[in-house]
């Protein structure tokens, strides 16, 4: 089994373009992200079949709020 990670600290679309060449050739497919709306949308409508997880800091930034 193999496994690509990216990661990206800037706009959207400068994002999208790094990943685009990464995101085909996987059958399963997992995202972890930071809860950022336009990014679960994104996966939502691109990969409905995707695994969304909220990280870790994010997430424990939810439940102590």
């Amino acid at each position: 089994m193999q496994s690509q990670c990216v990661c990206h600290f800037g706009g959207d679309k400068e994002f999208l373009a790094k990943l685009e060449c990464y995101k085909e050739p996987y059958m399963h497919k997992v995202f972890i992200a930071d809860g950022a709306k336009w990014i679960w949308n994104w996966v939502e409508g691109c990969y409905p079949e995707a695994v969304q997880v909220l990280d870790f800091p994010h997430l424990r930034f939810y439940i102590l709020v």
